[in-house]
């Protein structure tokens, strides 16, 4: 049988909520979510989740990973840029994940960390870099991509290149895209082991 139990902490700010799913196993899965008080309760921070542990059987934590958000700041303040745990100062405005750290926990405290930085934000719902990096906090991995987004005819997922660069070697990527369909005409990867291959949907692809 899978148990779910649900609490709520509005007592003293910072507030924040739980919920904890039961394995029939008896591992559990918690999650915390930020609150705000009443009177912001319509913001996009509320509920939004920035922790989740996992418990073994006797209800040790064993892992953690913890989300950090930026946002807008408010007409004519700055935004927020990583914001985590549960800080007072959480991000009200157009909120978006911008790292995770994913721990394995002993004793209560972290062993080891890997994680993921985004950065780079666009306006249209894309980060431009994401850097990922290993238990030992060594990269691993770049990925940056130039968005093309078109707002007018609402296609935002349209980009231009894209550049992978994983053990000091980078692979890049160039995408033609119809701008006023969203149609992909064509896409160039070059890889500096392998040499270029283009792929082109049509013989008008540039």
């Amino acid at each position: 049988v899978w148990t779910y139990s649900a609490t709520r902490q509005t007592t003293t700010p910072p507030y924040y909520s739980t919920t904890t799913l039961l394995a029939p196993d008896g591992y559990s899965t918690k999650h915390y979510f930020h609150l705000e008080p009443d009177v912001g309760a319509t913001s996009p921070g509320h509920g939004l989740q920035y922790q989740t542990e996992w418990l073994d059987v006797d209800g040790t934590i064993v892992r953690r990973q913890r989300s950090c958000y930026e946002g807008d700041g408010a007409p004519g303040q700055p935004g927020q840029v990583n914001v985590c745990d549960n800080s007072p100062g959480f991000p009200l405005q157009n909120v978006r994940e911008s790292a995770t750290f994913t721990s394995t926990v002993r004793l209560g405290a972290p062993v080891q960390t890997k994680h993921l930085l985004r950065s780079g934000w666009d306006g249209y719902g894309h980060f431009t870099t994401e850097q990922l990096y290993d238990w030992s906090d060594a990269l691993l991995r770049t990925t940056t991509t130039t968005w093309a987004a078109n707002p007018t005819a609402w296609l935002l997922h349209l980009y231009s290149t894209r550049a992978v660069t994983e053990n000091g070697s980078t692979v890049s990527q160039t995408y033609d895209f119809n701008t006023a369909n969203g149609f992909l005409r064509g896409v160039l990867t070059t890889d500096p082991n392998y040499g270029t291959l283009r792929n082109c949907r049509y013989s008008g692809a540039t």
